[in-house]
């Protein structure tokens, strides 16, 4: 049985957790690609997606403010 060095333990750790965030960014990302294919945004005659209000108005892209 090998010895549990306390260097090589926080090394498995760190690993672990870098390996946790890596699937956790590529499930995001494939939640977002999904999404994207399920509500495909409508664009105006200049190319710009149409943004609606609460009330599903389209609010002009003049008025719209940057998040």
């Amino acid at each position: 049985m090998a010895a549990r060095n306390p260097q090589t333990m926080a090394k498995r750790a760190r690993e672990q957790a870098l390996k946790e965030k890596r699937e956790l960014k590529a499930q995001k990302k494939l939640d977002r690609a999904e999404d994207k294919l399920n509500n495909p945004v409508e664009l105006d005659e200049d190319g710009f997606p149409i943004v609606v209000d609460e009330n599903g108005v389209p609010v002009p892209t003049e008025l719209q403010v940057s998040e």
